[in-house]
């Protein structure tokens, strides 16, 4: 499987548990070029904006076209575009800043990966990582490791009800 080309309003953490993914980055300093004139044949670069034209399918904005057969006629700006590679195993990690462009594809075989999205402050506040360091209010703050995490169906998984009401997401 393959992702189009787009950005996320999230800075993201992926890991790989099983299979192999190779992520495609562009620097968000494209932006301007890469979103000039979205769902027209004058974006050089294929971008179109599902909010501006309902009638295209999928949601958001992202670059419509073939990543394995990029068409330099049809969209000329790419032969410009500086970009870089990444391929994930097993056991790897890729951090995936806030707007950057991206796209992935999974090789053949399964492949299970796991992906946080998290916002950042726009200031970073060092007394923050400190407060409370070597309090109770601290002990008290779960971390992600400290969650087990899921979710259930109202009717179950696979249809089967639930026995016992049972809360997947929960945290020591």
């Amino acid at each position: 499987s393959k992702s189009v080309v787009h950005y996320d309003d999230q800075d993201n953490i992926n890991c790989m548990i099983q299979g192999r993914k190779r992520f495609i980055f562009m620097h968000p300093s494209y932006k301007k070029q890469f979103e000039a004139n979205p769902n027209s044949k004058k974006n050089k670069f294929g971008w179109v904006d599902t909010d501006l034209d309902r009638k295209i399918p999928g949601y958001g904005a992202f670059m419509k076209l073939d990543v394995d057969r990029m068409d330099l006629i049809k969209h000329p700006g790419w032969k410009d575009v500086d970009w870089s590679f990444v391929d994930l195993e097993p056991g790897d990690c890729v951090y995936i800043p806030y707007q950057w462009y991206h796209q992935v594809t999974a090789f053949p075989a399964r492949s299970i990966n796991v992906h946080i999205w998290y916002w950042r402050p726009a200031k970073f506040d060092a007394a923050s990582c400190s407060a409370g360091a070597d309090t109770a209010e601290r002990a008290a703050t779960p971390r992600l490791a400290d969650c087990s995490w899921g979710y259930e169906p109202p009717r179950g998984h696979l249809g089967v009800e639930a026995k016992g009401g049972k809360k997947l997401t929960k945290c020591r």
